[in-house]
Protein backbone atom coordinates (compact mmCIF):
# COMPACT_ATOMS: atom_id res chain seq x y z
CA UNK A 1 0.00 0.00 0.00
CA UNK A 2 1.06 3.21 -0.46
CA UNK A 3 1.46 6.27 1.94
CA UNK A 4 -0.19 9.09 1.48
CA UNK A 5 0.04 12.57 2.86
CA UNK A 6 -2.74 14.72 3.60
CA UNK A 7 -6.62 14.15 3.76
CA UNK A 8 -6.99 13.20 0.09
CA UNK A 9 -10.14 10.71 0.59
CA UNK A 10 -10.47 9.84 -2.49
CA UNK A 11 -6.92 8.89 -3.03
CA UNK A 12 -6.93 7.13 -0.24
CA UNK A 13 -9.87 4.98 -1.73
CA UNK A 14 -8.20 4.22 -5.02
CA UNK A 15 -5.03 3.01 -3.16
CA UNK A 16 -7.43 0.82 -0.54
CA UNK A 17 -9.47 -0.08 -3.80
CA UNK A 18 -6.02 -1.97 -5.08
CA UNK A 19 -5.65 -4.22 -1.93
CA UNK A 20 -8.15 -7.48 -3.10
CA UNK A 21 -8.87 -8.21 1.18
CA UNK A 22 -10.28 -4.20 1.32
CA UNK A 23 -12.44 -3.79 -2.05
CA UNK A 24 -15.61 -5.54 -0.98
CA UNK A 25 -15.89 -3.27 2.07
CA UNK A 26 -15.26 -0.33 0.72
CA UNK A 27 -18.46 1.98 -0.11
CA UNK A 28 -18.46 3.08 -3.82
CA UNK A 29 -16.73 6.39 -4.42
CA UNK A 30 -16.57 8.80 -7.02
CA UNK A 31 -15.39 12.54 -7.81
CA UNK A 32 -18.54 15.01 -7.78
CA UNK A 33 -19.80 16.26 -10.95
CA UNK A 34 -23.45 16.24 -12.48
CA UNK A 35 -23.35 12.75 -14.42
CA UNK A 36 -21.58 10.91 -11.55
CA UNK A 37 -24.73 12.62 -9.27
CA UNK A 38 -27.49 11.07 -10.90
CA UNK A 39 -25.06 7.57 -11.57
CA UNK A 40 -25.11 7.04 -8.11
CA UNK A 41 -28.67 8.50 -6.90
CA UNK A 42 -29.71 6.12 -9.62
CA UNK A 43 -28.08 3.26 -7.81
CA UNK A 44 -28.06 3.76 -4.35
CA UNK A 45 -30.63 4.48 -1.93
CA UNK A 46 -29.12 6.72 -0.25
CA UNK A 47 -25.43 8.76 -0.76
CA UNK A 48 -23.19 11.20 0.89
CA UNK A 49 -21.25 13.98 -0.96
CA UNK A 50 -18.76 16.10 1.50
CA UNK A 51 -15.30 17.37 0.83
CA UNK A 52 -11.94 14.96 -0.67
CA UNK A 53 -10.08 16.70 1.89
CA UNK A 54 -12.75 17.71 4.83
CA UNK A 55 -12.25 17.43 8.46
CA UNK A 56 -14.75 17.78 11.54
CA UNK A 57 -17.87 17.25 9.80
CA UNK A 58 -17.91 20.65 7.63
CA UNK A 59 -20.35 20.04 4.48
CA UNK A 60 -21.36 16.76 4.62
CA UNK A 61 -24.51 16.10 2.71
CA UNK A 62 -26.76 12.82 3.12
CA UNK A 63 -29.18 12.50 -0.31
CA UNK A 64 -32.03 9.68 0.05
CA UNK A 65 -34.51 8.99 -2.56
CA UNK A 66 -38.02 8.34 -0.99
CA UNK A 67 -40.47 7.57 -3.40
CA UNK A 68 -40.46 10.32 -6.11
CA UNK A 69 -38.53 12.81 -3.93
CA UNK A 70 -34.90 13.82 -2.58
CA UNK A 71 -34.17 14.28 1.03
CA UNK A 72 -31.04 16.63 1.48
CA UNK A 73 -29.61 16.19 5.15
CA UNK A 74 -26.68 18.27 6.53
CA UNK A 75 -26.74 18.25 10.18
CA UNK A 76 -30.31 18.68 11.50
CA UNK A 77 -31.63 20.76 8.44
CA UNK A 78 -33.45 18.56 6.16
CA UNK A 79 -34.62 19.87 2.76
CA UNK A 80 -36.67 17.91 0.13
CA UNK A 81 -36.83 18.40 -3.60
CA UNK A 82 -38.21 16.92 -6.69
CA UNK A 83 -35.69 16.40 -9.17
CA UNK A 84 -32.41 15.10 -9.16
CA UNK A 85 -31.65 18.74 -11.06
CA UNK A 86 -32.78 20.98 -8.01
CA UNK A 87 -30.58 18.57 -5.58
CA UNK A 88 -27.53 19.21 -8.02
CA UNK A 89 -27.96 22.91 -8.39
CA UNK A 90 -28.31 23.19 -4.56
CA UNK A 91 -25.58 20.68 -3.25
CA UNK A 92 -23.27 22.34 -6.38
CA UNK A 93 -23.57 26.09 -5.20
CA UNK A 94 -21.00 24.48 -2.00
CA UNK A 95 -19.29 21.47 -3.90
CA UNK A 96 -17.76 23.80 -7.02
CA UNK A 97 -16.02 25.99 -4.95
CA UNK A 98 -13.48 22.90 -3.75
CA UNK A 99 -13.49 19.49 -4.91
CA UNK A 100 -16.00 16.99 -3.83
CA UNK A 101 -16.37 13.28 -3.74
CA UNK A 102 -19.50 11.49 -3.70
CA UNK A 103 -19.87 7.66 -1.67
CA UNK A 104 -22.55 5.13 -1.53
CA UNK A 105 -23.75 5.52 2.27
CA UNK A 106 -23.34 3.30 4.40
CA UNK A 107 -25.54 2.19 7.25
CA UNK A 108 -23.93 2.43 10.30
CA UNK A 109 -24.63 -0.09 13.50
CA UNK A 110 -25.95 2.45 16.30
CA UNK A 111 -24.85 2.84 20.31
CA UNK A 112 -27.72 4.21 22.72
CA UNK A 113 -29.74 5.14 19.44
CA UNK A 114 -26.45 6.49 17.64
CA UNK A 115 -24.70 6.00 15.09
CA UNK A 116 -21.23 5.02 15.70
CA UNK A 117 -18.03 4.13 13.55
CA UNK A 118 -14.38 2.83 14.39
CA UNK A 119 -11.17 4.70 13.87
CA UNK A 120 -8.48 2.55 13.38
CA UNK A 121 -5.01 4.05 13.24
CA UNK A 122 -2.37 1.65 11.13
CA UNK A 123 1.09 3.25 10.75
CA UNK A 124 4.48 2.04 9.69
CA UNK A 125 8.01 3.84 10.23
CA UNK A 126 8.89 3.74 6.55
CA UNK A 127 8.11 1.45 3.59
CA UNK A 128 10.36 -1.52 4.44
CA UNK A 129 8.43 -2.61 7.59
CA UNK A 130 5.29 -4.01 8.65
CA UNK A 131 1.96 -1.78 8.83
CA UNK A 132 0.72 -1.70 12.57
CA UNK A 133 -2.69 -0.87 14.56
CA UNK A 134 -1.42 2.04 17.00
CA UNK A 135 -4.58 3.44 18.16
CA UNK A 136 -8.44 2.23 17.83
CA UNK A 137 -10.98 5.03 18.87
CA UNK A 138 -15.29 4.34 18.28
CA UNK A 139 -16.69 7.85 17.74
CA UNK A 140 -20.85 7.85 18.66
CA UNK A 141 -22.93 10.58 16.54
CA UNK A 142 -24.46 13.16 18.75
CA UNK A 143 -28.37 13.00 19.01
CA UNK A 144 -29.45 13.71 15.86
CA UNK A 145 -26.73 13.85 13.54
CA UNK A 146 -25.31 11.06 11.06
CA UNK A 147 -21.95 12.36 11.35
CA UNK A 148 -19.58 11.28 14.19
CA UNK A 149 -17.63 13.70 14.85
CA UNK A 150 -17.33 15.92 18.06
CA UNK A 151 -17.55 18.65 16.36
CA UNK A 152 -21.03 18.10 15.90
CA UNK A 153 -21.90 17.10 19.47
CA UNK A 154 -19.93 13.11 18.55
CA UNK A 155 -18.11 11.35 21.58
CA UNK A 156 -15.36 9.35 22.00
CA UNK A 157 -15.55 5.87 23.38
CA UNK A 158 -12.95 3.32 24.13
CA UNK A 159 -12.98 -0.29 21.88
CA UNK A 160 -13.84 -1.96 25.46
CA UNK A 161 -16.92 0.74 26.25
CA UNK A 162 -17.81 0.67 22.70
CA UNK A 163 -18.41 -3.21 22.69
CA UNK A 164 -20.21 -3.81 26.02
CA UNK A 165 -22.64 -1.63 24.22
CA UNK A 166 -23.13 -3.34 20.66
CA UNK A 167 -26.51 -5.09 21.49
CA UNK A 168 -25.58 -8.48 20.92
CA UNK A 169 -25.20 -11.87 23.13
CA UNK A 170 -21.94 -12.32 23.98
CA UNK A 171 -22.22 -15.61 22.34
CA UNK A 172 -22.04 -13.93 19.10
CA UNK A 173 -19.28 -11.93 19.60
CA UNK A 174 -15.99 -12.27 19.21
CA UNK A 175 -12.81 -9.40 19.51
CA UNK A 176 -9.23 -9.92 19.38
CA UNK A 177 -6.81 -7.46 19.63
CA UNK A 178 -3.04 -8.12 19.62
CA UNK A 179 -0.23 -5.90 18.53
CA UNK A 180 -0.11 -5.97 15.15
CA UNK A 181 -3.69 -7.48 14.46
CA UNK A 182 -7.31 -6.76 14.50
CA UNK A 183 -9.90 -8.86 14.19
CA UNK A 184 -13.86 -7.91 14.46
CA UNK A 185 -16.42 -10.84 14.02
CA UNK A 186 -19.77 -9.85 14.59
CA UNK A 187 -23.03 -11.85 13.64
CA UNK A 188 -26.13 -11.54 14.16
Amino acid sequence: MEILRGRNKYKMHLVMNKNLHLQKYLPETVIWNKENFVRMLSKHHSVVVKPNNGKQGQSIYFVEKERSKYIVKINKKKVVFSTTQEVYDHLNKGASKREFIIQQEINLAKIDGRRFDFRIIVQRKTRGHPWEVTGILVRKGGKGYKVTNRRRHGTALSLEDALKKINLPESNKETKVKRNQICFSFSS
